[in-house]
C-alpha cells in the first residue's frame, strides 16, 4: 500500500464480458484469456501428499502470491511446470486461466462459496 495508490482487485463470475475501455461497452474482451494449453484435469482426493490446489509457489499456503505467480505465467513472464501447472488448475477444467486467479482471491478474502478447488488436495 501507497498513500495515493488505488489497489483494485475485479471479481468475475462465470460468462462475464468486460469491455477493455471501461467507457467503451462495444469494445469487449474475454476475461479468461489467456489461457494455457489444456492439461488432464485431477480429481480431488484426501492424500495429505497430495497437490494443494491454489498453491501455486509450493509454500505450503495460498496467498497472493500464488495468485501473481499465475498471472506472471499467463503474461508469459515465467512458465509453470508439474505440480504447480496442476496447483493453479483451481476450477479444475484442465487449463490456467485468468479466472483461477479470481478463485484464490475470492479464497484469500474468505469467501466459503465459489472457489472451485481451491484448498483441496489432488493426487501427484
Amino acid at each position: 500500500y501507497a498513500p495515493g495508490v488505488i489497489n483494485v482487485v475485479y471479481f468475475y463470475t462465470d460468462g462475464d464480458v468486460l469491455p477493455t475501455d471501461p467507457t467503451d461497452p462495444t469494445n469487449p474482451t474475454d476475461p479468461t484469456d489467456p489461457t494455457t494449453e489444456p492439461t488432464e484435469p485431477t480429481e480431488p482426493t484426501d492424500d495429505p501428499n497430495g497437490i494443494l490446489i491454489g498453491d501455486v509457489d509450493m509454500d505450503g499456503q495460498i496467498t497472493i502470491n500464488d495468485a501473481t505467480t499465475i498471472q506472471r505465467h499467463l503474461a508469459e513472464l515465467t512458465a509453470l511446470t508439474g505440480d504447480a501447472l496442476v496447483a493453479a488448475d483451481c476450477d479444475g477444467d484442465g487449463r490456467v486461466a485468468i479466472k483461477d486467479v479470481t478463485l484464490i482471491l475470492k479464497k484469500n478474502a474468505e469467501y466459503t462459496d465459489e472457489i472451485g478447488r481451491v484448498g483441496r488436495r489432488v493426487a501427484r
